[in-house]
């Protein structure tokens, strides 16, 4: 699924407040989840540097920071001597400043999904993997059981609530029953990851956010 295809990065740097403040809460559920779940999960803050080339990109920079420092982000503007010795490997000729939080960082999402799964299984949970949602059963208002197929078969579940955590899929976990797509505002957009070559450990620590990531 989609989460062993994201890109790994955890940031509470965001433009709007809705996603600073549930980001900046995020970030501080990540940095006790290890011990919470018993797993090393690979969680480093490393933090995340987003890259400016105009003047226009600077000052919305400032007030990106402006807002993220409002809700206690710690980001702020660097220039590009700093810049560099955060990430030596770092080309700083085409950029004229940078918002940088150190506390920002990533995890790994293969580790972080089985820690869960195993928690889960020990507390009880049924969880049944390669299975697909296709719809739910209703009396009333009220869903009643959970329609789903794996294997080829279709089988049915009685449950007394539904919890729609299905990402990207959300809206469409909504239509399925009943509701609007649009009561979860969730729209999927494609990334593009590029692997290259290793580097030497330490010289691209931080993810590195070019100018066409500032509107995120």
């Amino acid at each position: 699924g989609s989460t062993f295809r994201c890109a790994t990065g955890i940031r509470a740097q965001f433009t709007d407040e809705a996603n600073i403040r549930l980001m900046k809460y995020s970030v501080e559920r990540w940095e006790k989840l290890e011990e919470e779940l018993g797993f090393d999960i690979n969680f480093k803050q490393t933090g995340y540097l987003f890259l400016a080339t105009s003047e226009e990109e600077v000052e919305a920079f400032k007030a990106n920071i402006r807002l993220q420092n409002r809700f206690g982000v710690p980001t702020r503007l660097i220039g590009m001597d700093e810049a560099r010795e955060i990430v030596p490997i770092l080309n700083t000729e085409p950029f004229l400043a940078g918002a940088w939080n150190p506390k920002d960082g990533k995890a790994n999402p293969f580790k972080t999904l089985f820690a869960y799964l195993f928690r889960a299984k020990e507390l009880g949970v049924d969880a049944r993997e390669h299975t697909e949602v296709i719809g739910f059963e209703q009396e009333g208002d009220a869903i009643t059981a959970v329609r789903f197929r794996s294997n080829g078969k279709v089988e049915s579940v009685r449950v007394d609530a539904v919890l729609n955590a299905a990402n990207a899929w959300a809206p469409l976990i909504n239509e399925m029953a009943g509701l609007s797509r649009d009561i979860i505002p969730i729209t999927a957009y494609k990334h593009q990851l590029v692997k290259t070559e290793p580097l030497e450990p330490g010289q691209a620590e931080p993810l590195v956010c070019p100018p066409s990531w500032n509107d995120a």
